[in-house]
């Protein structure tokens, strides 16, 4: 089997997993703790002020957002079928 045939069965397979992880009690949006906040500015900024806090939360927000498009892009099929039960 070439590589391409081995990363396209990969990508079946990691679909597949997907679909049967979903359960409507997940979350969309990951929970983001004041730590997780903290953390961040303190791994990432050399000067920490106000405007770096706000500046390291909105890109955690923006990550998270982008991560739950994805959660339900992956998953339209299943959400549409659950809303029309």
């Amino acid at each position: 089997m070439d590589n391409v045939k081995i990363a396209e069965e990969l990508v079946k397979i990691a679909k597949e997993l997907t679909a049967d992880n979903f359960h409507t009690k997940d979350d969309i949006l990951r929970g983001i703790t004041f730590e997780d906040l903290i953390i961040a500015v303190q791994s990432n900024e050399k000067i920490i002020d106000e405007d770096i806090v706000w500046k390291v939360y909105k890109a955690i927000l923006r990550d998270n957002e982008e991560d739950a498009r994805s959660e339900i892009e992956d998953n339209m099929e299943r959400i549409l079928k659950e809303c029309k039960i």
